[in-house]
């Protein structure tokens, strides 16, 4: 193999690796989805039942009268429900942001970005919940130094840190 069809083989494998991270981020969001999905179509079920109506699910028929004790789920429901609603991980909001920018960023640019797209933080040092949500994903998110982060599997040439 000459050393022309080397470069282009591994040109593709960077751009398949970067396609790679971004589907991955997309998946985390119907991940969220599905799980909230689920939750909400108990909850209907779970609501059915204490009123008397014969719920048909996808694989079981459910009848529930009242006073079976079915209200006793309902606490349970909601923390599912609660946890459903929750936004898909810090990771998987920072990876779109990074992809977009083709560039080392900080995470206090991570954090702007992410901030801009609608994402809401409940903590108090967001950019230190956001830099450990990222080095905890050491297979997506890579750390170059002086505080900026890339894409793993992006090419040499956009790891680049802009003062070398």
């Amino acid at each position: 193999m000459n050393a022309a069809d080397e470069k282009a083989i591994r040109q593709g494998i960077e751009v398949a690796e970067r396609q790679i991270a971004e589907v991955d981020a997309r998946l985390a969001e119907i991940k969220v989805l599905n799980a909230r999905r689920t939750a909400l179509e108990a909850y209907v079920a779970h609501a059915r039942n204490l009123l008397g109506e014969r719920v048909e699910n996808k694989s079981t028929v459910l009848y529930v009268g009242a006073g079976d004790g079915v209200s006793a789920n309902f606490g349970e429901l909601a923390a599912v429900l609660a946890d459903a609603k929750d936004p898909k991980p810090i990771w998987a909001d920072a990876a779109p942001i990074l992809a977009k920018a083709r560039r080392p960023m900080t995470v206090p640019e991570i954090v702007e970005g992410m901030k801009a797209t609608g994402r809401e933080f409940g903590a108090e040092h967001v950019t230190e919940v956001v830099r450990a949500a990222l080095n905890r994903r050491a297979d997506v998110f890579e750390n170059i130094g002086k505080g900026l982060y890339v894409i793993k599997t992006w090419p040499a040439e956009l790891k680049k840190r802009p003062d070398v």
